[in-house]
């Protein structure tokens, strides 16, 4: 099939999309990364704020966890810089969280939520 789409696009690896250990947010977190991100350096370097707007995240700190998240799992480099905005690096997909050589259990992200009670909860981890 021919990409009849015009200019405005960037690439993300299927292992990205079929990964069954990311979270949604986390997918879409690394794909706003990845559309900011310039094609010769590989820096991208959106503020938090627009991190909150691009992913409709109303909270800075659950994009803060979702990013300290896509670094721990070794998809995105965060080189923290004082008085500008962070710039993230995009790593390739680890072979670890290649889809085929992950167990089908879920894994705990550290995120804290709020239940329909309004009780703050942090999920459970299952497996690491």
């Amino acid at each position: 099939m021919r990409d009849k789409r015009e200019k405005g696009w960037f690439w993300v690896e299927n292992d990205l999309i079929d990964n069954e250990i990311l979270l949604p947010m986390e997918r879409l977190l690394y794909m706003v990364l990845a559309r900011h991100s310039d094609n010769e350096t590989g820096e991208s370097f959106p503020s938090i704020e627009t991190l909150c707007k691009k992913t409709g995240v109303k909270d800075k700190r659950t994009i803060v966890n979702h990013l300290r998240n896509l670094e721990n799992f070794g998809l995105i480099s965060i080189v923290k810089q004082l008085g500008y905005a962070n710039k993230y690096y995009l790593n390739n997909i680890p072979k670890e969280l290649v889809t085929k050589n992950v167990p089908s259990t879920k894994i705990d992200t550290g995120v804290v939520t709020k239940n329909d009670t309004g009780v703050v909860t942090k999920n459970v981890p299952l497996t690491r």
